[in-house]
């Protein structure tokens, strides 16, 4: 039998045990309480910073000045909770960023901090500090601007050897202080089957009024005669070039397959499975957009044949994820130039874009064009092989080529003018960068 002493004891024992329990579960209940109320202050914090961020890029896109803009992005944090007059919170907005921040001191980002205090349920009996949450958001104005500003050729491939190839007997002259750039990869090579930017032949470049020849890895010239001036950059970083927005086409009317022949016409922006202008059709696209859905007999989503003669003032060609590619013939006399005003279904504005080729389509871009053809608006393939070819008399572009890989050939004139207020610009944007 159990003397009472030892009931006693277990008795004491059970409330000792019983004691610590429920001081454990009141720790894990104070935790629960407490994190829980960390968390949403976290998550109130953020969207008050992210909405501050963004309603202070937008204002310093409209040419604010500095005091208007803290002051647009406190009174964000205000009306979501957070107002830096409470001494429980803390809003500070930096423009520029400041260090370590990835973006410290550049001017088209702003930087803000948001610290809010939390009143403990229980984490005050063992805490004596204040429970705290900082979050910081970044947002970035991306004003008005070229795909690649300062670029007037740019083969935009970054896992590719032999981005920008020139072969033939061409003699391309750039004016308008563009530079050319190879991006591609800086482990290709530097031997007869590799190179970032080759010369082949005896092609003749020169790059004038300032413009360079930018090549990421090695730049690699193979026999032949010809000159190039300036000497080539090499060994640059690669670079990233902004998403453009995909064309709507929604609501156009679809003409289906056309082929324009010999006897002339006249062809309409809208839909085509494909548009072909055969051996001397003389022809003229009206202004507009042309959204091109699939391919001719050939493979060609958009093609000259022959001698054929193209006129096309304020178009773009758009050539859809599965269309085939666009092919003008060397006998082709063409003058085509981008619009100065031009949207689609969605209200993009598509001013200075001659001819995009979806991201997803991989399909060629071949142009050329007999004596004094001209191609006026950028030209932007970012996929693509893209492939311009001289002529005896002569091929201008006042443009932008943007292609995965470029090929300069033929036998004769390219000249290129690179004008940027004639080249396709992104629209202003806001965005959160973190």
């Amino acid at each position: 039998m159990r003397s009472k002493v030892s009931r006693v004891q277990e008795r004491g024992q059970i409330a000792v045990l019983g004691t610590f329990t429920i001081i454990v579960l009141l720790g894990f209940a104070a935790l629960a309480i407490d994190g829980s109320m960390l968390y949403v202050q976290r998550r109130m914090a953020q969207n008050a910073a992210d909405t501050a961020s963004m309603a202070a890029v937008l204002a310093m896109s409209q040419g604010y000045s500095g005091a208007q803009i803290k002051y647009i992005a406190m009174e964000k944090a205000k009306k979501n909770g957070f107002d830096n007059a409470d001494p429980q919170t803390e809003v500070i907005v930096n423009w520029p960023p400041k260090s370590p921040n990835t973006y410290a001191g550049n001017a088209n980002y702003i930087q803000v901090f948001i610290t809010g205090t939390v009143d403990s349920a229980f984490a005050h009996f063992v805490y004596n500090g204040p429970l705290q949450v900082t979050v910081e958001a970044v947002a970035h104005a991306r004003l008005e601007e070229d795909f690649a500003p300062g670029y007037a050729i740019f083969g935009a491939s970054l896992d590719a050897c032999r981005t920008l190839r020139f072969d033939g007997t061409p003699t391309l002259g750039l004016t308008g202080g563009g530079s050319i750039v190879s991006n591609s990869l800086a482990s290709c090579g530097c031997d007869s089957s590799g190179g970032s930017g080759v010369k082949d032949g005896s092609a003749q470049i020169a790059v004038y009024e300032g413009g360079n020849i930018l090549i990421s890895g090695c730049w690699q010239q193979n026999g032949g005669s010809g000159s190039v001036a300036p000497i080539p950059i090499t060994g640059l970083p690669q670079q990233s070039l902004p998403e453009a927005p995909i064309p709507d086409c929604a609501g156009m009317t679809d003409f289906g397959e056309v082929k324009i022949n010999n006897s002339g016409g006249i062809a309409a922006p809208g839909l085509y499975e494909s548009l072909s202008f055969t051996s001397q059709a003389v022809a003229t696209m009206q202004a507009g957009m042309y959204c091109i859905y699939g391919m001719n007999d050939s493979g060609w989503g958009f093609q000259t044949v022959g001698q054929a003669n193209l006129v096309g003032d304020g178009i773009m060609i758009y050539l859809t994820e599965n269309a085939g590619g666009f092919s003008s013939s060397g006998g082709t006399q063409i003058y085509i130039n981008a619009s100065d005003s031009l949207q689609d279904a969605s209200g993009n504005e598509w001013a200075g874009m001659l001819i995009y080729s979806h991201p997803l389509n991989t399909n060629e871009l071949i142009l050329t064009g007999t004596s004094d053809s001209w191609y006026v608006g950028s030209i932007y393939a970012y996929s693509s092989p893209c492939t311009a070819a001289g002529t005896d008399g002569g091929v201008a572009l006042q443009t932008q080529l943007i292609c995965d890989t470029i090929r300069i050939t033929g036998t004769g004139d390219i000249l290129v003018d690179y004008d940027m207020a004639k080249n396709y610009h992104l629209p202003d944007a806001v965005e959160l960068t973190n």
